[in-house]
């Protein structure tokens, strides 16, 4: 039994030494403090103070109205301090490993969302429900390697079925971004700047007519998506004014699909609302 313990105990420290030398050459950060070292000791993407205060921020649920949205929208918390870093962190320093933490956020609005539309008795029990994320450009896709809405609606889908039984969800990539020459008219062009850099008129133009319907493989041979009385819950990452949403809502509509709202991880209040020191760029 001694020379079990001892073995045991040898293995432990080396385990110890080896994650001592990986913190020296590639130490972990906190994606929304930037701290390391001892905080991030036995952690992966945030340090246990961070962790503890984007789960609090992540439970302010509301239905959030904004400016262009046709349906109703949930949103788990503000996007501000912890939760704005760790949503920077994952769309442009691809710290996937916040995924778990995001994807929680938005289960948390998608259950608070159907509870509050009451879906279960509206669509009927075992009624299926397809979450459309709203895609990302190619050029972002190409930047990133991933489609952030995309990737945190797909995490988040695994944790539906436990927290709200009597409804299938499934993700559904319905949607995708058109460009000039597809058949429909884009004004993305006429709008200069990049989205977070526009107000809420420019944002909405800019939207306007540039998502269409994906079409699935062997579409040439006639295969098509068809979304008649397919009812439908739009997800992002962040809902700022709804520009977004409302333009995957009337590509999805058009579609003959049934979109009861929309949610996000994080909601942007108005700049006239929001004091500078609480704005993240």
């Amino acid at each position: 039994m001694k020379s079990i313990d001892a073995l045991a105990g040898w293995g432990a420290r080396g385990a110890h030494s080896l994650d001592e030398l990986a913190e020296l050459f590639a130490p972990r950060f906190c994606a929304a403090c930037r701290s390391y070292g001892e905080p991030m000791r036995g952690r992966r993407a945030l340090c246990l103070r961070c962790s503890r205060l984007l789960n609090i921020a992540t439970l302010n649920l509301v239905m959030t109205e904004l400016t262009y949205a046709p349906c109703p929208v949930a949103s788990s918390g503000e996007y501000e301090y912890e939760l704005a870093h760790c949503l920077l962190s994952f769309k442009n320093a691809a710290r996937t490993d916040l995924v778990s933490y995001l994807s929680s956020a938005l289960a948390r609005s998608l259950v608070f969302l159907c509870q509050e539309l009451g879906l279960a008795q509206i669509a009927g029990k075992g009624a299926s429900v397809y979450l459309v994320p709203i895609p990302s450009s190619r050029q972002s896709v190409r930047r990133r390697g991933f489609a952030p809405a995309s990737e945190i609606t797909r995490a988040a889908n695994k944790l539906l079925p436990s927290t709200y039984p009597g409804v299938s969800f499934t993700v559904l990539e319905a949607l995708r971004p058109l460009y000039a020459g597809e058949g429909t008219e884009v004004l993305t062009g006429r709008v200069k700047g990049s989205q977070k850099q526009l107000g809420q008129q420019a944002r909405y133009w800019r939207m306007q007519g540039s998502l269409g319907v994906r079409q699935p493989a062997l579409s040439w041979a006639g295969r098509y998506l068809d979304l008649s009385g397919r009812v439908c819950i739009i997800c992002d990452d962040v809902a700022t004014t709804g520009a977004s949403i409302a333009e995957a809502y009337r590509v999805l509509s058009e579609a003959g699909a049934c979109v009861v709202g929309a949610a996000a991880v994080a909601r942007v209040q108005r700049r006239s609302e929001l004091p500078s020191s609480r704005i993240i760029s």
